[in-house]
C-alpha cells in the first residue's frame, strides 16, 4: 500500500512539473536555450560526447545499484514480517495443538465414562431382568415365548410388583436413547437383546399394557426380522386392541415364517371369530389341533365356538378334552357347565360349576353361571347368592345384575329388581332387553307412565322387539289407552303370530271395549298357543 502511494506521489510531481512547464513555456524558454547551448558546449567543444557510453554505463549502473539497495531494503523488511507472521502462526499451531490434546482428553474421559456408564446400565438391566424374571415366577405368568390367547387376570399386588420394575426399565430404556446407546447393539448379543425385549413385551401384554409390548415387539422385530414369534405375539396384542385385521397380517406373516406352528394357527382362529367368520376360525383351530393334538387352548377355543353355534355334543367333546389335558382349567370346567345346562343336565353342570370355583375361586363366570342353574331350577334365593359372589369379583358386568334382578323379580322383591336392572342399564344403556325387563317390574310397581318410558326406549334401540309391543300395549290398557293398546298387540302379533302374550293381552283389551267376540276368538288363539292360559293368568 506504502509503495502505491510513492508511485502516485511521484507521477503527481511529474504531471505538475509538466504542466507547469506548459504553463510558464514562454517564461522559461531563455532557461531552456541556455541548457541546450551549455550541454552543446559541453558535447561538441569539449568532445564530451566521446564519453556518453561511459556515462550511460556508470548512470546503469547506479540505477543498479540504487535498485539493488532498494530491493534489499525491501528483502529484509519482508523477511521480518514473514518472520513476524510465522512467530504468529507458531503461537496459534501451538494454540490449536493445546486445545486439540485437552479435546482428545476429554474425550477419553468422555468416552471412559460412558463405557462406564454402559457398564453400569448393562448391570443394572441385568439385575432388573433377573428381578423381573423372579416377580414373574411368583405371579405365575408364564416363560414361553408365545403368549397366552386368554391370560389370567393379576392381581393389584402381582401388577404394581411388576409395574415397578417395568418402570425402572423404562428409566434406563430412555436414558439409552438420549444417549444414543440403544442402537449399540454388539452383533454377539443381538439375539439375548431381541429375547429379553421379547419378555418385556410379554409382560407388558399380561399386564394389560398392549400398545407398550406392541413397542416391544417391534423393537425386536428391528433386530430379528424373521422371528415368528414377535409377529405372533404383536398380532394378538392388535387383536386385544380390537385391531383384528393388523393382527391378522401379522399372523399370516408369521405363518409364512413358521407353517407348522399351531400357536399361530389358533391366534388367528380368534381373530377370524371376533370378526365373526366362523367357518374360517373353525378351520383354523381344527388345523392348530392336527398340528398339536395336546394344545389344550385350542381345544377350548374351538368348544367355546361351538357352543356359540349352539352345537352343544362338539362344545362338549372338545371341552372335555381340554379337562382331559389340563385338569386344573377352571374355564373349561366352567365352559362345559354351560353346555351341560344347554342339554338340561343341570346336576352335572352344578358339579362342573364347583369345580371351577374351587380350581378358581376368584373365577366369576363359574358363580355367575351357578346363579343361572338355580333360576332355570327356580331356586331364586340360591341363584341371588351365586350372582352376589359373582358380582363382588365383577362389579361393572351389566350381566350378571340383570340376572339377579331377574331373581329378584321372581321372587316379587320388586324395588330390588328394578335397582339392580338401574344399574344394569347405567353400565350398557344400548341394551334394549334391560329397559324391556325393567319396564315389566314398573308395570308391576304400577308405575305406569315410567314403565311406558322404558318400552318406547326398548322398542327404540329394537324396532322389532315383540314382548315390548306387548307389554307397552298391556301399559296403555291400564292407562285406559284402549286404541294405543290394540295397536301395540297387534304390531306383535304381525311380528310373531304365534306368540300367546299378545293374544291374551289383545283379548283382554277387546273385553275392556265390550268386543266380546273378538276378544274371545283372541283368547282362544291364546289358549291354543298356550294351554296353560286356560285357567288365566296375570302377564304383566
Amino acid at each position: 500500500m506504502r509503495k502505491g502511494l510513492v508511485l502516485t506521489l511521484i507521477f503527481i510531481i511529474i504531471v505538475a512539473l509538466i504542466g507547469l512547464g506548459i504553463v510558464f513555456r514562454v517564461q522559461l524558454n531563455p532557461f531552456w536555450l541556455g541548457v541546450i547551448a551549455l550541454l552543446e558546449y559541453w558535447l561538441i567543444d569539449l568532445d564530451l560526447i566521446r564519453l556518453l557510453p561511459a556515462v550511460v554505463l556508470i548512470a546503469g549502473a547506479l540505477v543498479e545499484l540504487g535498485m539493488a539497495f532498494v530491493l534489499n531494503r525491501h528483502g529484509k523488511r519482508f523477511d521480518r514480517d514473514r518472520e513476524a507472521w510465522e512467530a504468529i502462526h507458531q503461537k496459534e499451531l501451538d494454540l490449536v495443538r493445546g486445545e486439540l490434546e485437552l479435546a482428545a482428553k476429554a474425550r477419553e474421559m468422555t468416552e471412559a465414562r460412558l463405557r462406564l456408564r454402559e457398564s453400569l446400565v448393562r448391570e443394572e438391566r441385568a439385575f432388573l431382568l433377573l428381578q423381573l424374571e423372579t416377580a414373574q415366577r411368583a405371579a405365575g405368568l408364564p416363560d414361553a415365548p408365545f403368549v397366552a390367547v386368554d391370560p389370567a387376570q393379576l392381581s393389584p399386588n402381582q401388577i404394581e410388583s411388576l409395574d415397578q420394575i417395568l418402570n425402572r426399565l423404562e428409566r434406563i430404556e430412555t436414558a439409552d436413547q438420549a444417549m444414543g446407546l440403544e442402537q449399540v447393539v454388539p452383533e454377539t448379543e443381538r439375539k439375548q437383546r431381541a429375547h429379553d425385549l421379547l419378555r418385556l413385551g410379554n409382560i407388558h401384554y399380561y399386564l394389560r399394557h398392549y400398545r407398550k409390548s406392541i413397542v416391544m415387539y417391534d423393537k425386536v422385530l428391528d433386530i430379528l426380522p424373521s422371528d415368528h414369534v414377535a409377529h405372533t405375539n404383536r398380532g394378538l396384542a392388535h387383536l386385544a386392541l380390537g385391531e383384528q385385521q393388523r393382527a391378522i397380517e401379522d399372523f399370516d406373516r408369521a405363518l409364512q415364517l413358521a407353517p407348522d406352528e399351531a400357536k399361530i394357527y389358533h391366534g388367528r382362529g380368534v381373530a377370524y371369530e371376533t370378526l365373526e367368520q366362523p367357518k374360517k376360525a373353525l378351520d383354523d383351530y381344527s388345523r392348530a389341533i392336527r398340528l398339536d393334538p395336546k394344545f389344550a387352548a385350542v381345544y377350548y377355543s374351538r368348544g367355546m365356538m361351538y357352543e356359540r353355534l349352539e352345537q352343544h355334543e362338539k362344545a362338549f367333546h372338545d371341552l372335555d378334552r381340554v379337562i382331559e389335558l389340563d385338569p386344573a382349567h377352571a374355564k373349561a370346567y366352567s365352559a362345559r357347565g354351560i353346555t351341560r345346562t344347554a342339554q338340561k343336565d343341570y346336576q352335572w353342570a352344578m358339579v362342573d360349576f364347583g369345580k371351577a370355583a374351587e380350581l378358581d375361586p376368584d373365577l366369576p363366570e363359574a358363580y355367575y353361571n351357578r346363579g343361572q342353574v338355580h333360576a332355570a331350577l327356580g331356586q331364586y334365593e340360591e341363584a341371588i347368592e351365586a350372582y352376589n359372589r359373582a358380582i363382588a369379583l365383577l362389579p361393572s358386568d351389566a350381566a350378571c345384575y340383570q340376572a339377579r334382578g331377574r331373581a329378584y323379580s321372581a321372587l316379587s322383591k320388586l324395588e330390588e329388581a328394578k335397582n339392580d336392572l338401574s344399574r344394569a342399564i347405567e353400565l350398557d344403556p344400548l341394551d334394549a332387553t334391560l329397559y324391556y325387563q325393567r319396564g315389566r317390574v314398573q308395570l308391576r310397581l304400577k308405575v305406569y307412565e315410567t314403565a311406558l318410558q322404558d318400552f318406547d326406549q326398548a322398542l327404540e334401540l329394537l324396532p322389532n322387539h315383540t314382548l315390548s309391543y306387548v307389554y307397552r300395549g298391556v301399559v296403555h290398557e291400564k292407562l285406559g289407552r284402549y286404541d294405543q293398546a290394540l295397536a301395540d298387540l297387534d304390531q306383535a302379533v304381525s311380528l310373531n303370530p304365534k306368540l300367546a302374550e299378545a293374544y291374551y293381552n289383545r283379548g283382554v283389551v277387546y273385553g275392556s271395549l265390550g268386543e266380546y267376540d273378538l276378544a274371545t276368538q283372541s283368547l282362544n288363539k291364546a289358549i291354543e298357543l298356550d294351554p296353560s292360559l286356560a285357567n288365566g293368568r296375570d302377564l304383566t
